[in-house]
């Protein structure tokens, strides 16, 4: 017996928005879109957590290279105030050698020294002069190279935190555009899904195959909920319907449990239909429910389980007759068709 559940379990039926009534794997289509993506949304977290991860790195790496152009900074301001230190040492002692200088050319001059040392003289103030200049180049090329420093930090900042903010804005993006699609594969999920409002067993299904095409408004199935009483429904002979009226008792035994074994049940008619229909075998019938009782406690110790569709003989006791009434109906029936006759 096929068993369905609601809202999950197996056999649970799908039904396409075209009409088409398909089995569970052949039109998971839509299904297993919403699962992927449902499963990468699920990732999205891991993935702006990665690229979170990343843009860390980055930052570090740019930390990295902002502590090198400092240390560079830092060099290049020692050597240039070593430098202008330099410069300031060289500046404040050149007079002296100037003055030097001076005293030598008067002394030569007069005849008191030789020239020899006034040209020693000459070229160390010309050394001094040069060490001087060179100096001031060393600081001026220390300065150049710490405005450098400066502008390669303020660009490679604005750049790191341009890329950083387009990766995050990006990740955060594709997460978004993740769940939307989430979302819109739900929705053409819960349209391709046929859902039974309780639990039961399904008793009629309208089609059996994939591709089967449904009318619009037209049954899918018929679920018995699980738990509910059992009711029979049974088809009197038109020659009998005039013995059978609601709240008579039924004696019901079931096809495939043999009552001399496993026992009858018992039930009570609820209803019978006030119009016949025409049946093809049988001609015309009267529909009649019959309201059955659970089974007791004998039968059900025999393993008889009672579940919807099952074929069974309903034997409705219409009224109690004396044997003598056995005998005499016969009797009576022939003294009143001979009455009739001409």
């Amino acid at each position: 017996m096929n068993r369905c559940r609601a809202c999950a379990g197996a056999g649970t039926a799908r039904a396409g928005g075209d009409g088409r009534c398909t089995q569970p794997g052949a039109a998971g289509c839509a299904q297993r879109q919403a699962a992927g993506l449902r499963a990468a949304s699920g990732r999205c977290p891991a993935v702006v957590a990665l690229q979170k991860q990343l843009i860390a790195e980055r930052l570090n790496e740019l930390a990295a290279r902002a502590a090198t152009l400092k240390e560079q900074a830092a060099e290049a301001r020692a050597q240039g105030a070593a430098a202008e230190a330099e410069v300031k040492r060289l500046t404040d002692t050149l007079p002296y050698l100037v003055e030097r200088v001076e005293k030598r050319r008067s002394l030569v001059d007069k005849g008191y020294a030789s020239r020899v040392g006034q040209l020693e003289l000459e070229q160390q103030r010309m050394d001094h002069e040069g060490q001087i200049a060179v100096q001031r180049q060393n600081a001026a090329r220390a300065r150049a190279t710490l405005a450098g420093i400066a502008e390669q930090m303020t660009m490679g900042r604005a750049e790191s935190l341009r890329e950083v903010l387009a990766d995050l804005a990006k990740a955060q993006s594709e997460e978004r555009l993740a769940r939307e699609e989430l979302v819109k594969a739900d929705d053409r999920s819960a349209l391709q899904v046929v859902r039974a409002p309780a639990d039961g067993t399904v008793q009629q299904l309208a089609v059996y195959s994939e591709g089967a095409v449904l009318k619009a408004a037209d049954p899918i199935l018929v679920v018995v909920p699980e738990g509910a009483p059992l009711v029979l429904e049974a088809q009197v002979l038109n020659k009998d319907v005039g013995f059978v009226r609601a709240g008579q008792a039924v004696t019901v035994k079931l096809e495939a449990f043999p009552f001399t074994r496993h026992g009858t049940l018992d039930g009570r008619v609820q209803w019978v239909s006030p119009d016949a229909i025409q049946d093809e075998k049988l001609g015309p019938v009267y529909q009649a429910r019959i309201a059955v009782a659970p089974p007791s406690t004998k039968v059900a110790a025999t393993g008889v389980v009672v579940t919807p569709g099952l074929a069974a003989t309903a034997e409705i006791k219409t009224a109690r007759r004396r044997v003598i009434d056995y005998l005499l109906s016969p009797l009576e029936r022939r003294l009143d068709e001979a009455g009739r006759e001409r």
